[in-house]
């Protein structure tokens, strides 16, 4: 169940311009971008939420799964705990293979959605973990 990040499975990060910003960084190398993040899956935290609107979020809620930094750093941010820069590299960093098994336990509760936070910057790891997940789910 536990994949690897690495510059193979994630070539667009080695130059990245996945965000408008286009800053061009290697984000397997020590050095960040405008998002601050680099290569690795940063997430603040993974829940079942229910301050979605009911048709978002369901009668039972939905799995959220809330990542760190951001590429727009919004003056009025809501989620600012967990977008700001400084906040974004004391997250500790989790395995892959834990992640999926804490979203695949939030579905196995009967929770049948999943929303990504802030994943604009993230979205070769989000299509990582949506394929992760749906292999365990088969």
């Amino acid at each position: 169940m536990d994949f690897h990040l690495s510059s193979d499975m994630f070539p667009e990060l080695n130059d990245c311009a996945i965000c408008p910003r286009s800053c061009h960084v290697d984000r397997f190398s020590p050095k960040l971008g405008y998002c601050n993040s680099g290569a690795s899956i940063n997430i603040s935290s993974i829940c079942i939420h229910h301050g979605e609107e009911p048709p978002v979020s369901g009668p039972d809620g939905i799995c959220n799964i809330f990542f760190t930094g951001c590429n727009l750093q919004c003056i009025f941010c809501q989620n600012y705990q967990i977008s700001d820069k400084r906040f974004a590299r004391a997250i500790n960093k989790q395995p892959p293979g834990d992640i999926i098994i804490q979203i695949t336990s939030i579905l196995d509760k009967g929770i049948n959605r999943v929303g990504f936070v802030s994943p604009s910057h993230c979205i070769p790891q989000m299509k990582a973990i949506i394929g992760e997940t749906s292999c365990t789910r088969v």
